[in-house]
């Protein structure tokens, strides 16, 4: 099971039990994400899509799993998607659930998107562009679970 964006492997806790009663499950924080290492990313997008990949390949090396079936949901819909066109022969079914990802950025579309920009947002930037949006949810932790 891999999670979407801005989330961790424990968004499917409430499904463990109930998936579990007939099959091994498992759940792992993406690269990045949850609890899991903070990786120094490429900054091209292909090369970045590659190390998520080959970051599942190298779980389920580690699990020393042959073949599985593959769930995704939202942007590990598509993480799950581009690991299966990779390595076809280790999913034995994948599932998608709302899979999406980052579309190409262009230079047209960033200009699109400067002139749309409010400028108050213009002004904050450079400061809130040091702050993740997701680090209160980092700093929560294991105490997450309890709020």
């Amino acid at each position: 099971m891999v999670h979407g964006f801005a989330a961790a492997a424990g968004l499917f806790f409430l499904n463990f039990d109930a998936l579990a009663e007939h099959r091994s499950v498992y759940a792992f924080d993406v690269l990045g994400f949850g609890r899991s290492s903070r990786h120094e990313f490429s900054t091209k997008p292909d090369v970045v899509e590659e190390e998520f990949v080959d970051s599942i390949e190298e779980w389920r090396k580690a699990v020393e799993l042959k073949e599985f079936i593959l769930l995704g949901h939202s942007f590990g819909g598509f993480l799950a998607a581009s690991y299966a066109i990779k390595h076809p022969s280790r999913v034995k079914h994948l599932i998608l659930a709302e899979p999406w990802g980052f579309p190409e950025k262009t230079e047209k579309a960033a200009k699109e998107f400067r002139a749309q920009t409010p400028f108050l947002t213009k002004i904050m930037d450079p400061v809130l562009s040091h702050f993740s949006l997701l680090m209160p949810f980092r700093l929560a932790g294991p105490w997450g679970e309890h709020w």
